[in-house]
């Protein structure tokens, strides 16, 4: 009988156990065959300072892509609608701590790159120094190149 009595616990147990054991919900992480995806899917973040993205690129052991506009410049706004929303260019992008450099309101973080027309393009290392540099409008094409070489 004793037999039996631990069966019947060891059944009941197992059956309890089974249905406490959580279904996946809407909110569970994406599988890996969709993880590519979904970081491709994912927005990009721009800091707000230079300083800012070097701080995020020391600790994740990226390059910074600095964007240096005014708000007044035609070709910096064409710049930022039609070349750096071109899916290319973002799937670059996601491997840079991104920044967008007001020139009307920090002149002189242009001045020490020595910047004195807008846009500018700079490919920073963690600590500051220039790796890739593109003044004026550039194309989505030229984008993906110079961003390549400097991944």
């Amino acid at each position: 009988m004793g037999y039996a009595i631990g069966l019947a616990a060891a059944l009941w147990l197992a059956a309890g156990a089974r249905a406490a054991v959580p279904k996946p919900s809407a909110s569970a992480p994406p599988a890996a065959s969709n993880l590519l995806a979904a970081v491709k899917a994912a927005p990009l973040v721009w800091q707000s300072s230079l300083n800012d993205a070097m701080a995020l690129a020391r600790t994740q052991y990226l390059p910074v892509f600095a964007l240096f506009s005014s708000p007044d410049c035609v070709w910096c706004s064409r710049l930022k609608s039609d070349v750096l929303t071109s899916p290319e260019v973002t799937d670059l992008l996601q491997h840079f701590a991104l920044v967008e450099v007001d020139v009307t309101r920090d002149p002189a973080t242009a001045m020490r790159y020595q910047l004195d027309s807008v846009p500018a393009i700079l490919v920073l290392s963690s600590d500051g120094a220039p790796r890739v540099g593109l003044r004026g409008y550039v194309t989505a094409a030229e984008l993906q190149k110079a961003l390549r070489a400097a991944i």
